[in-house]
C-alpha cells in the first residue's frame, strides 16, 4: 500500500483540494512510514465505504461519536485503503460491496476528508486527526438476507444530510457524474 502515491496522484486530479490536504501532506512529510497505525496519535489514514442508492446514502450510527457516519474505520496491517473499506462495509452494515465502476478510470480515493476525532478516556485515545479515504462502492447483489451487523444501518436521505463533508462529497459526485 503506497499511501504518498495515492495522495499524490489525489492531488492531481482534485488540485483545488491541495490546501485542504496541508495537515495529510505535512504528516506524510514528517513521517511518512505506517500513515495508516492507529498508534500515531497526531492522525492516521482510515477508509470508508459511500454507497449512495437512489437519492439515499448507507449510513451507520457511530457508537461513540454519536451520529450517522458512513460505514468505515480503521487499516488493518497489510490491507490496502480500499480494501479496508470494504472490510468495514461488511462488518459494520452486513452488506457486501463491490468497487463503483467510477474507480475504473481512477486509482484514487474519490474525496479525501480530514476530520477531528475527539479524546477517547475509554480507549485512552488522545484527540487527532482522521484522514479519511472515501471510496465508492455498489451493493453486491448476493448479500445474504440475514445481515450480521456490528451496528444500527440505515438507508439516510442524502437532503436529510447534515454533515458538511459529506454534502461536499454529494456536489463532488454530482459534478462528476460517476
Amino acid at each position: 500500500m503506497n499511501i504518498e502515491k495515492e495522495v499524490s496522484n489525489y492531488q492531481k486530479y482534485y488540485p483545488e483540494e491541495s490546501t485542504s490536504l496541508n495537515p495529510l501532506l505535512l504528516e506524510i512529510e514528517e513521517n511518512p512510514s505506517d500513515l495508516w497505525n492507529r498508534a500515531r496519535t497526531s492522525g492516521h489514514v482510515v477508509a470508508s465505504a459511500i454507497i449512495i442508492h437512489e437519492n439515499r446514502m448507507l449510513m451507520i450510527f457511530h457508537p461513540f461519536l454519536k451520529k450517522w457516519l458512513q460505514p468505515g474505520g480503521h487499516i488493518d496491517l497489510g490491507e490496502s485503503p480500499i480494501q479496508a473499506a470494504k472490510r468495514e462495509l461488511l462488518e459494520e452494515t452486513g452488506f457486501a460491496g463491490s468497487l463503483h465502476s467510477w474507480h475504473s478510470n481512477h486509482s484514487i480515493p474519490v474525496d479525501i476528508s480530514i476530520h477531528r476525532i475527539p479524546a477517547n478516556d475509554r480507549k485512552k485515545e488522545p484527540a487527532h486527526l482522521h484522514y479519511d479515504f472515501r471510496y465508492l462502492f455498489s451493493l453486491d447483489e448476493n448479500t445474504p438476507e440475514e445481515k450480521q451487523a456490528q451496528h444500527h444501518w440505515s438507508w439516510i436521505d442524502i437532503k436529510k444530510i447534515k454533515e458538511q463533508n459529506l454534502i461536499n462529497l454529494f456536489y463532488k459526485i454530482n459534478m462528476q457524474s460517476p
